[in-house]
């Protein structure tokens, strides 16, 4: 999709999924339990949180590919194509952070 590509060319941020350079968004998704915050971390960051990726890059829908944004590691719990016009605009993903404090 045109309008798709160019919006992600545009504003999209480097990433790699399963070394593959693409463009994406990262945002994190509000946890609805706060059990798993016990442990300083990083501004912005919270243990176990969970992060929403918008992108072109073709993902499975299983998940299990490693993206890296910003020398952060995630791996994919889960992703689906989102269609528009009868074709794929871009791919939705849940994505969970790699690694214990060190990787924050």
């Amino acid at each position: 999709m045109k309008i798709a590509h160019s919006i992600f060319q545009r504003f999209g941020e480097d990433i790699t999924v399963n070394g593959a350079s693409a463009k994406g968004f990262i945002s994190p998704i509000a946890p609805q339990k706060h059990d798993n915050i016990k442990k300083p971390t990083a501004v912005g960051i919270l243990n176990g949180a969970e992060y929403l990726l918008i992108t072109e890059c073709a993902m499975s829908a299983c998940g299990g590919e490693e993206v890296i944004h910003r020398g952060k590691r995630f791996s994919a719990l889960r992703a689906e194509p989102i269609f528009y016009c009868g074709g794929i605009s871009h791919y939705e993903a849940v994505l969970r952070k790699k690694g214990g404090a060190a990787d924050v």
